[in-house]
């Protein structure tokens, strides 16, 4: 089973990189890329995310 992943990010070529790297690991698969930025995509997150973005120091990861 491999790792699925998505990209999200408003930097194309970070996202292409990203893709290109991912894409060639045995154990993982592109499932989708995005050009945006977070706090873009913010209003189709849940609220929880909503606040992530607005805290971002606060994030434990």
């Amino acid at each position: 089973m491999s790792i699925k992943v998505c990209i999200a990010d408003d930097n194309r070529e970070l996202v292409t990189l990203l893709d290109e790297y991912i894409s060639s690991q045995p154990d993982m698969e592109v499932i989708g890329t995005a050009y945006i930025f977070l706090k873009k995509a913010a209003k189709f997150l849940p609220v929880w995310h909503r606040y992530l973005v607005k805290h971002p120091l606060k994030w434990n990861m």
